[in-house]
């Protein structure tokens, strides 16, 4: 179960980084912080809903998180968005690599979570900038979760 949720953390993460781009609010300054250019804590909520949502329906990824307690998953992810994009939260989870140690993580079911997080960035509009910012954040994750 702990490595099921290292791997929610990373899709969390990946989730959370979208939702915050989603909403920009029209008096958002390009020098505020990811988290508040996003819209906050709202919009990081509603992105890592409909994200994990989506990771939820998707029964090629599904099955990882079968034995998963979904809103503490949530609950994770939001944190960690906010502490990664500048929001000031406390992330009280482990490190990417160690979290999904012996998971054995693929390409693809990568590749796949990351789409459901483009997906929900683009179903929120988030402006383009956010975006950009969110999914590179994500990528560079991709050594730390994917084979161990």
């Amino acid at each position: 179960m702990h490595f099921i949720r290292r791997h929610i953390t990373i899709l969390f993460l990946a989730a959370t980084f979208s939702v915050t781009a989603l909403v920009l609010p029209s008096g958002a300054k390009a020098d505020e912080a990811l988290y508040d250019r996003l819209g906050g804590a709202g919009a990081v909520a509603a992105v890592v809903d409909q994200f994990t949502t989506r990771i939820l329906d998707d029964a090629r990824i599904s099955g990882r998180y079968a034995n998963t307690d979904v809103e503490e998953w949530r609950g994770h992810l939001r944190d960690f968005v906010c502490m990664a994009t500048g929001g000031g939260c406390e992330y009280s989870g482990r490190a990417m690599k160690s979290a999904h140690a012996r998971m054995n993580i693929s390409d693809d079911e990568f590749n796949w979570t990351a789409g459901h997080l483009v997906a929900t960035l683009n179903d929120f509009n988030v402006p383009a900038k956010e975006h950009e910012e969110l999914i590179a954040a994500i990528a560079s994750l991709r050594d730390q979760v994917v084979g161990w």
